[in-house]
């Protein structure tokens, strides 16, 4: 158990420093990185960026398994409860991916995953009025 929490919690890590590092202005939903613990869940990363549009992103990255928010609240088009209660306003919370790793994840993987997303918020944001005022 130890071990898979270890690699769940690497992964997370790994995808969370590629898009923190290649991508301004982006928002990780949950506990802070600095203040991680097995109290978070270690499989699922959850981050919103500023300056796109939610369903342009999810359509622009229908090659990836991820969602904008848990299964429980699927069913609904309004953005997540939890991330408003953190603070997150509607554009914003619309604006989240969650990513869930499996223990056949690989760091190969999230490696590819990054980069798509990184495109994609790239391009959104290169195409978005709204980006450009705010950046």
């Amino acid at each position: 158990m130890e071990q898979t929490h270890r690699h769940f919690a690497a992964l997370r890590q790994r995808l969370s420093q590629l898009l923190h590092e290649a991508l301004p202005k982006i928002e990780i939903n949950g506990v802070a990185e600095a203040k991680q613990t097995h109290a978070q869940s270690p499989h699922i990363l959850n981050v919103s960026f500023h300056g796109v549009d939610g369903e342009a992103l999810r359509a622009d990255l229908n090659q990836l398994a991820l969602s904008s928010g848990s299964a429980c609240t699927s069913e609904h088009a309004e953005p997540s409860y939890v991330l408003r209660a953190l603070g997150r306003n509607n554009a914003l919370a619309d604006s989240s991916l969650r990513f869930s790793f499996g223990p056949a994840s690989t760091p190969q993987q999230i490696d590819q995953a990054a980069q798509q997303v990184i495109a994609s918020v790239r391009r959104l944001r290169a195409l978005s009025p709204i980006w450009e005022r705010a950046a």
